[in-house]
């Protein structure tokens, strides 16, 4: 009985310790992983403090060193060359204009004849392009459009109250032995003015209130439209049925393509587009993109893309089609009141938009807004009631009321 009463308590004993040890000891593992995470968060911490005092040791050392020689160190550099020479060109020839019509602040090149030179570099490669597309002068097609361009143009310097000549043709090849679209060579005979109904040159006077700018000028900041005055705009037409575009190039040259006549019926859509184009020559949108493109070098410098990444989805070229979609509106609405100016009904500018775009595709990438967006940008009312005011005023007869 003692031999079985002490196997007994001694059993009983075993399992009551193993008992006691695993179960006294279940939170043994969660100790052990609050203590492994203290020592890793402490670990870390004891890293960003070495981290961050190697980062000053090197700032120190290198403000140190800039001290000594601040022009080697510089020009030894490539990106600091690169970042300090765009950001001397924009303050040498950056400048703040406010845009006639729209009223927005926005900050240009000013150096006009680097623009001119890119307009023309860029109307000369549109020209060797579309050689053996572009039409006379005297063609149906290029006399229409002349004459709706010289209305709009008409109408914006009695808006904005110019005070020097503009002038209005069409664009003809030096080359006269090139081809027409119909297939038959012109001989070399120089155009004149004067040898059509409409003229080659359409002279747009000036209006009777040309003072009344120089009055407005003395209040507020002053609306920018000296690279307006004696500006003399080109339209090049290009035999292109199929495709229905038209751009607008530096130093008032616009190029418009035949597709445009077969979705645009009426002179009043086409002077909506024409209108559009004019008003990005208003507007100087060219000239804004050529100084931010001195800032985009600088962030693309500062922010590198990820090689992994498509290039296409950068945040900056996210932010670039953004921009150029809240140009394409602005140039919108100065067009709708650029054709009001000149007796055309405003109330169709929004359809023209909509048979424009035909249901493309658009995302955050696109430099251009969906038509339907665009539509109701200048359906809203304050759009709407100072363009049918302007286009009253000019049908019954009382003259370009001031766009300024």
């Amino acid at each position: 009985m003692c031999l079985f009463g002490a196997k007994t308590m001694s059993s009983r004993f075993l399992l009551d310790a193993g008992r006691r040890f695993f179960h006294g000891n279940r939170f043994q593992p969660q100790l052990y992983s609050k203590e492994t995470g203290l020592v890793i968060h402490q670990t870390q911490r004891a890293v960003a403090r070495l981290q961050r005092g190697l980062v000053i040791r090197q700032t120190q050392r290198a403000l140190v060193r800039f001290k000594r020689d601040p022009w080697g160190i510089m020009l030894r550099n490539p990106k600091l060359v690169v970042i300090g020479s765009c950001v001397l060109i924009a303050l040498l020839f950056g400048r703040m204009e406010r845009i006639p019509i729209s009223g927005r602040f926005h900050i240009v090149l000013s150096c006009k004849t680097v623009e001119r030179k890119l307009g023309e570099w860029t109307f000369k490669g549109q020209e060797e392009e579309h050689r053996r597309k572009i039409l006379p002068p005297n063609s149906p097609q290029s006399i229409r459009v002349q004459r709706i361009l010289r209305e709009i143009v008409q109408g914006m310097q009695s808006g904005l109250r110019l005070e020097k000549d503009s002038s209005v043709r069409v664009h003809e090849l030096k080359n006269p032995a090139e081809l027409t679209p119909g297939g038959t060579s012109r001989k070399e005979e120089p155009l004149e003015a004067e040898s059509y109904s409409t003229g080659n040159e359409l002279v747009c006077h000036k209006p009777k209130e040309a003072g009344i700018q120089k009055r407005a000028r003395r209040f507020g900041w002053r609306f920018a439209t000296r690279h307006l005055d004696g500006l003399n705009w080109e339209v090049m037409v290009v035999d292109d049925p199929y495709n229905p575009n038209a751009c607008y190039i530096p130093n008032g040259k616009i190029v418009f393509f035949t597709g445009l006549f077969r979705k645009l019926k009426s002179d009043a859509e086409v002077a909506a587009v024409l209108g559009h184009e004019v008003g990005h020559g208003i507007a100087r949108h060219i000239a804004e993109g050529y100084f931010r493109f001195l800032w985009v070098i600088i962030l693309l410098i500062l922010c590198p893309p990820d090689p992994k990444s498509k290039p296409e989805y950068h945040p900056i070229n996210m932010f670039l089609a953004f921009i150029s979609r809240r140009r394409e509106m602005e140039a919108d609405y100065i067009g709708m009141m650029l054709m009001a100016s000149a007796g055309y009904d405003p109330r169709l500018a929004p359809g023209v938009e909509l048979k424009i775009d035909d249901g493309g595709r658009h995302n955050a990438l696109s430099t251009h807004p969906c038509g339907r967006k665009r539509a109701e940008k200048l359906q809203k009312a304050k759009v709407m009631d100072r363009a049918m005011a302007i286009y009253r005023e000019v049908t019954s007869g009382l003259g370009v009321p001031s766009l300024i």
